[in-house]
């Protein structure tokens, strides 16, 4: 919860109670599950021992404030994750990009160094610069520190909804330019293969009645003609009949998971079914947030 460490108030030894030395802040109410009045306790929120929760309770003044907190958006913002590597000749490949719609708000530090990202807009201006470090360097056992000639990166970053264009700079030199919205389209049809192909060994693996392993790949299957559909829709120009199809396999994806999980249990078992639907999902949503969205 994120918002909590902007309780800087009701912090654990804030000075609101650090009036209430040595036992904390008192707190009483009414327990309604187990019909059992909550009198003479201790908010949790502030100090004291250790002590089980028949003792704990929480403060109006707590209570009010965690409450508020439920009627905010505190959606998760939306990420890029950019990877690649450069090369000490100057040249650089990317590698597979792709967007997060509810990502990490900490996205972790990022090393500056003499390499950039530079965010666009529609009109070319720049909304975004991200400087990063590129490490020419390996620890390899037993030589240690190794100089190479390629450095790897891989980082998110904020998306911002009126990025276009993405440069990436040594220096002052622009050593890549490309469109966004082009490139992780491009990526995102190219991973729905493989995610396809992983999904049906997983299924053909798993140890279930040869009906339901038939049914399940039956609906993989014409997942997969209608995605093949759509991505040779949208390469050839024609966007529409692209998301059409692309739609139909989503819903496709959808039956096989409700499918999966009205047999979980029973001749699926858990593991097999999480796995099934944990696949089944990126590739969702891959269609729908990475390529339809995109269109």
């Amino acid at each position: 919860m994120r918002w909590f460490k902007n309780l800087k108030k009701w912090q654990i030894g804030g000075d609101e109670y650090n009036k209430y030395p040595p036992n904390g802040k008192a707190a009483d109410g009414f327990w309604v599950a187990r019909r059992q009045p909550m009198e003479n306790k201790v908010c949790f929120m502030g100090t004291g021992p250790f002590q089980t929760l028949s003792l704990r309770w929480v403060c109006n003044d707590c209570y009010n404030y965690l409450f508020k907190k439920f009627g905010e958006d505190k959606s998760d913002p939306a990420i890029l994750v950019v990877d690649g590597t450069v090369y000490k000749d100057g040249s650089i490949e990317l590698g597979k990009w792709y967007k997060v719609p509810e990502g990490r708000e900490d996205l972790g530090e990022i090393i500056p160094g003499d390499y950039s990202l530079q965010i666009l807009d529609g009109k070319g201006n720049a909304i975004q610069e991200i400087s990063f470090l590129a490490a020419f360097w390996a620890s390899i056992d037993p030589l240690g520190i190794v100089e190479i000639d390629f450095a790897p990166f891989t980082f998110a970053i904020p998306y911002l909804e009126n990025s276009a264009t993405v440069k990436v700079l040594h220096e002052e030199d622009v050593i890549a330019e490309i469109s966004l919205s082009t490139k992780l389209l491009n990526d995102a049809m190219e991973s729905l293969p493989n995610d396809y192909e992983a999904l049906v060994k997983t299924v053909n693996k798993a140890s279930i009645e040869q009906g339901v392993k038939n049914s399940l790949l039956s609906k993989l299957d014409n997942a997969k003609k209608k995605a093949e559909d759509g991505i040779a829709y949208i390469k050839g120009g024609q966007a529409k009949k692209g998301k059409n199809s692309l739609n139909a396999a989503s819903n496709i994806l959808t039956a096989f998971i409700n499918e999966v999980n009205a047999q979980t249990g029973k001749k699926i078992s858990e593991e097999d079914a999480s796995e099934f639907i944990n696949w089944a999902q990126k590739m969702l949503l891959t269609l729908q947030e990475q390529i339809v969205a995109g269109l």
